[in-house]
């Protein structure tokens, strides 16, 4: 590492010069790959559109647009869940996102009020496991888009990297059947804080 500081920008005098150049160099690629990476994923992994809902919905275990429709429409066909939806209804889009059973990392989309723990009773890796692999259900996490200092949030606009999620209502749905299992009320916050934005990629 060394010796390629000094062939590219060892010549700079004075040294000092020299390490801040390759600092905003290094600082600039790392940027640059993190907004290619997310653009990549952005493109390959299907995401759903329902104007209808003024909502988005993705899952991060990929499946198929049908399956997620279905998934979708299961949890809203909820009449609690409506009725959530309608009492913290505001000018940004719904983002649905579905989280496989046994995800371990749940703490990127909502946090649960004092005394009520993540479900933890089955283990298993950070990313879960297939949804149709197993009989358990899925969570929709349901949350408001927002952006600060912003106006109206278009459905293009919902998964930008700039746009808070507030979690409005976490929905157990069984896959297979439709049924919804369990619903419960998040804090409007993440696990790292209110104000803190998580970009959905």
């Amino acid at each position: 590492m060394r010796r390629l500081f000094e062939r590219i920008f060892g010549r700079l005098r004075p040294r000092a010069v020299g390490w801040a150049t390759a600092y905003v160099v290094c600082l600039t690629l790392a940027f640059a790959l993190g907004f290619a990476l997310r653009a990549y994923t952005r493109a390959s992994i299907p995401i759903l559109s329902r104007p209808e809902q003024r909502a988005v919905v993705l899952s991060v275990w990929p499946k198929p647009e049908s399956w997620m429709a279905r998934v979708f429409d299961a949890a809203l066909a909820d009449a609690r869940v409506r009725a959530r939806l309608e009492a913290t209804r505001a000018d940004g889009p719904v983002v649905a996102t579905i989280l496989p059973p046994r995800y371990g990392m749940k703490g990127m989309y909502y946090t649960l009020p004092p005394g009520q723990a993540p479900d933890r009773r089955h283990g298993g890796p950070e990313l879960g496991v297939d949804p149709d692999g197993v009989d358990e259900p899925v969570e929709v996490v349901l949350s408001r888009a927002e952006k600060a200092y912003g106006g109206r949030l278009t459905l293009e606009d919902a998964l930008d990297v700039d746009v808070r999620l507030i979690p409005l209502a976490i929905v157990e749905v069984l896959p297979a059947s439709g049924e919804v299992t369990g619903l419960r009320i998040p804090l409007p916050q993440n696990h790292w804080g209110p104000r803190v934005v998580m970009p959905v990629f």
